[in-house]
């Protein structure tokens, strides 16, 4: 087919819409609501079982007349086929669906791998929200986008809570499986303009605006996954708490490359990052902050389990964290046994950081209870080669052991430093060593290749063991 497909008129009202689409190729769009104008008095069903969209698939209507809402529920599956661009919850340019929007992929066609590794994914892109279109219930309690992938092989490329260049209320994603480059909690914003949580409006946020929790969720029990963010990616406001929270229910395997509490390049405020247990797989990365971005806030990153190679308590590249930055470890081996964790920053990876006025002492990192395999770290991690990258400035703490429980130990596999790896400190590292630890290397007051301008301080507690 060439053109487009619409549940409802082109310029007239009209009733309760079922699409269903079983096979073949669409050049243009699929919408379930109208096309220039017109209000769908109902409920909308959205179905694609296989086949080809070359285009977008909506659960809403096009609107470049004028509104073309929905006034019930819209509900958009996937169960198999590829779409070119994206699946959008919401509409295109203008109109709202008026009650709830619900997203589900439970399959599609398969990732194809090119012969240097790169992945071309059968759907480039899920939203919750609207492409261009706010997304404006009637109700805020029940009025938001929900995203569930479902599938252990199902392919997209990014998914989002929120819109595209588009506001939502609040979001809401479960990620239960799935071939995905990355997630977001919200929004895109990529062209600009903000794909804002809680501000219903296309241009900067102001109080007047908001509506909805704002709120911004991704919930993840399996899935093989490039980056999860609890953010948006480019541009856009979240009003209130982002999560991210990584618990494997064994559905599907979980391999994640990067967990961040923060966005991508959209600045945001501090998010809560939630990493219960993996399974078997492994996360390489987790980060309290952003990736490239400012965040505002103090942070604290609680590791209770799963299997993870490096945490960092700060932002990954580049990008500034306003507050204290807080990282806690502290094992919770009736929720997950099969625990693992390779290195552990207070701040960031390349990224620097510097303690807000009135609290020097931070970064602050606590092995509470759990094994540490190699390294623990006070600040960041740097580059000999350009001594601008990771540099921390304050007075980093590092705390190992100290838990008055006789079942809790605190275990660090090699060696723990006050200051960074590669990085430099400008303050006063310290480092305590408190009972029912256990270090099998050497403990320094410094940095592992990284200057440290100050002085440094290492307590040991008679209780606690250095090997």
């Amino acid at each position: 087919m060439h053109g487009s497909v619409f549940g409802g008129s082109n310029e007239n009202d009209g009733p309760v819409v079922n699409i269903t689409m079983k096979g073949g190729t669409v050049e243009g769009d699929v919408y379930g609501g109208s096309n220039y104008t017109g209000v769908v008095a109902g409920p909308v069903i959205v179905q694609m079982d296989g086949g080809t969209i070359e285009g977008s698939l909506y659960g809403g209507g096009n609107g470049t007349g004028g509104e073309t809402n929905i006034t019930e529920d819209v509900t958009v599956t996937v169960n198999g086929g590829s779409i070119g661009d994206a699946v959008y919850g919401c509409n295109n340019v203008s109109g709202s669906p008026k009650k709830t929007v619900t997203v589900t992929v439970n399959g599609s066609d398969p990732t194809t791998v090119a012969g240097g590794g790169a992945k071309t994914y059968a759907i480039n892109g899920v939203y919750g929200g609207g492409n261009q279109a706010a997304y404006n219930p009637t109700t805020d309690t029940n009025g938001y986008p929900k995203v569930i992938v479902n599938g252990c092989e199902t392919s997209i490329k990014d998914v989002y809570g929120g819109g595209n260049a588009a506001p939502v209320p609040q979001t809401d994603v479960t990620i239960n499986g799935g071939d995905i480059d990355r997630v977001f909690a919200g929004g895109n914003g990529e062209s600009g303009t903000p794909a804002n949580v809680g501000y219903n409006n296309k241009n900067e946020p102001t109080t007047a605006n908001s509506y909805g929790n704002g709120t911004a969720s991704a919930l993840i029990h399996g899935g093989t996954i490039n980056q999860v963010f609890g953010g948006s990616n480019a541009h856009g406001v979240i009003r209130g708490a982002m999560t991210v929270h990584v618990e494997s229910d064994g559905t599907c395997p979980m391999q994640i490359g990067e967990v961040y509490g923060g966005g991508n390049m959209a600045d945001s405020k501090v998010g809560s990052v939630e990493v219960v247990c993996t399974g078997g797989g492994l996360i390489d990365y987790v980060y309290g902050g952003a990736n490239q971005a400012n965040v505002t806030g103090d942070i604290e990153l609680d590791i209770t389990g799963g299997r993870i190679e490096h945490v960092f308590g700060g932002n990954n590249t580049s990008g500034t964290v306003s507050g204290t930055i807080t990282v806690n470890v502290d094992w919770d081996e009736s929720s997950c046994t099969s625990n693992y964790l390779g290195y552990v920053y207070g701040a960031g990876n390349q990224a620097t950081y510097t303690h807000p006025t009135g609290k020097p002492d931070y970064p602050e990192v606590n092995i509470k209870n759990g094994t540490v395999t190699y390294d623990v770290f006070g600040a960041g991690y740097g580059n000999l080669s350009d001594p601008t990258k990771g540099v921390v400035t304050g007075n980093p703490q590092v705390n190992v052991g100290g838990l008055d429980s006789n079942t809790k130990r605190a275990t660090v596999g090699r060696n723990v430093f006050g200051g960074g790896s590669s990085a430099a400190v400008t303050g006063n590292p310290q480092v305590f060593i408190k009972k029912r630890a256990k270090v099998l290397g050497n403990v320094y007051g410094g940095g592992n290749q990284g200057a440290v301008t100050g002085n440094t301080k290492v307590i040991v507690n008679g209780e606690a063991t250095i090997d």
